[in-house]
């Protein structure tokens, strides 16, 4: 399980700051929301830190999509190829040592590395990251600089701040469903919190979900790729037959299977004809293309409905996030106008 969320400050500071008005609301002996034995000062104040929370949760998309959009400071720093194949060949030798017992603490590691970065000049675009596992065992990676923060840092911050922002709308509105602006901010921040449950769930047993089902050697990827290849290479051996060689119809039935029991009788059937058997070499290495390409398919077809039950949330999530944010917005401005 991916359990780095637990680990991050933003968590404790949203919930210090909702432990800080809970307790100021029960000093107070006011109640929530605006309603008889309210507070304004602190329903005021409650809202504003809500909206505050929920700015900070937006940030995170927006710095997502700034840096998917190659807008990212890191991203405008170029180096010579050549300088980066050197400092990756300096930093193998330094993997060597410590593999040999040579390096034995983090500092050690940390100094030679940083002192390739710079002799080499790829630190603009380039950072070390050194850690020791729980044998002892020290490892050495790079990453690229994120001068805006480490997007997991992001991530971090739009769960927290996202969903303590819950905690400071029900002490702001108490919940109430008596107008339709309370309906539709309080309906809309439940599913937004609801959702964003969901994904804090899926981020930390997802990819291990998704690592189980798997092949030991075969990830998503790599079997999206290999069924593509296969493609290629069994319409490659397609090609050799004459467009109108009865063994074109074997290919189509061939394709269509949908057990690799099948193909086998196909090709028994198929070699029995005097074109099959003219041609038996092509079509049993034709048979062992499809049956290898529809074991890669089931396997992708399992991963991706995997994928899908991951990513639906997100489906729910985002535009509810957006229309909620919109109408806040437009609840803060009637508030300041009014």
């Amino acid at each position: 399980m991916n359990l780095s969320l637990l680990k991050s400050i933003h968590g404790l500071i949203a919930l210090l700051i909702c432990a800080g008005f809970v307790a100021w609301l029960v000093i107070l002996g006011a109640s929530p929301g605006a309603r008889a034995g309210s507070d304004v000062v602190f329903m005021l104040t409650s809202g504003w830190f809500a909206f505050a929370f929920m700015i900070v949760a937006c940030l995170y998309s927006a710095r997502k999509y700034m840096h998917k959009l190659g807008y990212s400071p890191e991203l405008k720093v170029r180096v010579q190829a050549g300088a980066i194949e050197l400092c990756e060949s300096k930093l193998n030798e330094i993997r060597r040592r410590i593999t040999k017992g040579f390096l034995k603490t983090e500092d050690e590691v940390i100094e030679l590395a940083e002192r390739v970065l710079q002799e080499t000049g790829v630190g603009r675009v380039m950072q070390v990251h050194v850690e020791t596992d729980s044998q002892g065992r020290i490892t050495l990676e790079t990453r690229p600089p994120e001068r805006l923060g480490r997007m997991l840092a992001w991530l971090q911050a739009h769960a927290y701040y996202g969903l303590f922002s819950g905690v400071l709308v029900f002490l702001h509105g108490a919940g109430s469903l008596q107008s339709p602006m309370g309906v539709l901010l309080n309906v809309l921040t439940a599913l937004v919190i609801l959702t964003g449950v969901v994904g804090i769930f899926l981020f930390a047993v997802g990819p291990t979900w998704l690592t189980r089902s798997e092949k030991s050697d075969m990830n998503f990827e790599d079997v999206f790729v290999l069924h593509a290849s296969l493609g290629e290479k069994i319409a490659a051996v397609e090609a050799k037959f004459d467009e109108d060689s009865p063994l074109r119809a074997t290919v189509a039935k061939a394709k269509s299977a949908r057990r690799t029991s099948d193909l086998s009788k196909i090709l028994d059937a198929t070699l029995r004809t005097e074109e099959g058997e003219k041609n038996s070499a092509l079509l049993q290495d034709l048979m062992v293309l499809v049956g290898q390409r529809l074991r890669a398919r089931q396997s992708l077809q399992k991963l991706m409905r995997i994928r899908f039950w991951m990513n639906i949330w997100r489906a729910i999530h985002v535009p509810a996030s957006i229309l909620l944010m919109a109408i806040v917005i437009g609840h803060v401005i009637s508030v300041w106008v009014y």
